[in-house]
């Protein structure tokens, strides 16, 4: 690990109307509310970056291919992962977002797995169709 560990909660899908059998967990659901599972985000974050990949036609998926290798998606990404499989998705994901130099040396000095998944997904948020993969003539 280079991260600091992610909490449980985070490691693991939410479930929708599932049930906290005891209090504590029911506070923790309670925290965890207003902000997502950081898998969660990096499954919205997958969604984004294959919809950026449709817009680049097969030479440019070829290239990213060839540029990026495989994704490495966090094992058992239905239901739960390890915080450092996620640690490796941020790295990656990173990687293939264009930066300019100081957002990258920020974000690879970084402690923070679900902080830089935070930055990679509002990024592809915000570019919505507009290219925003770290490709040749970007």
């Amino acid at each position: 690990f280079f991260d600091e560990a992610l909490p449980q909660a985070d490691l693991r899908r939410r479930e929708e109307g599932a049930e906290d059998a005891t209090a504590a967990a029911a506070a923790d659901a309670a925290t965890q509310e207003s902000r997502p599972p950081a898998v969660d985000l990096a499954s919205v974050a997958t969604e984004l970056l294959q919809a950026q990949l449709g817009h680049v036609g097969h030479g440019g998926q070829h290239i990213f291919a060839e540029r990026f290798g495989e994704a490495p998606f966090p094992t058992g990404w239905v239901n739960a992962t390890t915080s450092a499989a996620l640690e490796r998705f941020s790295f990656w994901l990173l990687g293939v977002l264009l930066t300019d130099a100081d957002e990258r040396r920020r974000w690879l000095g970084s402690v923070d797995t679900r902080a830089r998944l935070e930055h990679c997904l509002a990024k592809l948020e915000a570019a919505g169709r507009r290219p925003v993969l770290n490709l040749p003539g970007a």
